[in-house]
């Protein structure tokens, strides 16, 4: 399974939601939505799926809170930051030229 199709599905089908970042190993994986301007009936959407195929799998989607969601952190907190942080910086970097 590539990765890139869940984000893809998530680009086509919600189109109001930015995911960015995805990680999974053989059984399960997390996507983390930005938060800016996110849409709230788009992300309770998703967050609810159940059994949709990408591809010949099927994906249930859930929202991690609680000690899941500290579990996530504490396991992935540093992989997160290091994906992010070239999408943040050129975010920045945009902004700056706009102003």
């Amino acid at each position: 399974m590539n990765w890139k199709d869940i984000e893809n599905l998530i680009k086509d089908q919600f189109d109001k939601l930015k995911c960015v970042y995805s990680r999974a190993d053989k059984y399960e994986g997390q996507i983390a939505i930005s938060s800016y301007k996110m849409d709230k009936k788009q992300y309770e959407k998703l967050s609810t799926l159940k059994d949709h195929s990408v591809g010949e799998k099927k994906f249930t989607f859930s929202e991690l809170k609680g000690d899941a969601l500290k579990e996530f952190w504490q396991k992935q907190g540093g992989h997160f930051q290091y994906c992010i942080q070239p999408k943040l910086r050129l975010a920045k970097k945009n902004t700056r030229k706009t102003e």
